[in-house]
């Protein structure tokens, strides 16, 4: 069905890796050309929708009155990782693990 992979990351959990809060990331990746808002949801602008970086979870939110809203979550594939690690770098912003190990190698 996907085949670059099956692992798939949000927005939270890739946000949280660069130490910044998903609203941050998410205008970060606006302000770089990659996404923008449609109503309540980020989509790809056209250079990179068929590129395989991203794929739509669809969600089912259970309501009180026991109707359920079906919701869409872009999510990044493991490419997708992959090109935001390069762009990110490229701009300055470098996942929190590897700010730690400059500066653990510094201090040698």
């Amino acid at each position: 069905l996907f085949p670059y992979t099956t692992l798939f990351r949000s927005r939270d959990q890739i946000a949280k890796d660069y130490g910044m809060s998903t609203v941050r990331f998410n205008q970060l990746l606006a302000d770089l050309g990659v996404q923008y808002r449609v109503r309540e949801q980020w989509v790809l602008y056209a250079e990179y929708q068929d590129c395989g970086y991203t794929a739509t979870r669809t969600l089912e939110v259970p309501q009180s009155d026991g109707t359920l809203l079906v919701k869409h979550q872009m999510e990044w594939t493991q490419k997708g990782r992959r090109f935001l690690y390069l762009l990110l770098k490229e701009n300055g912003h470098v996942p929190v693990v590897e700010q730690q190990l400059m500066e653990a190698t510094k201090e040698r």
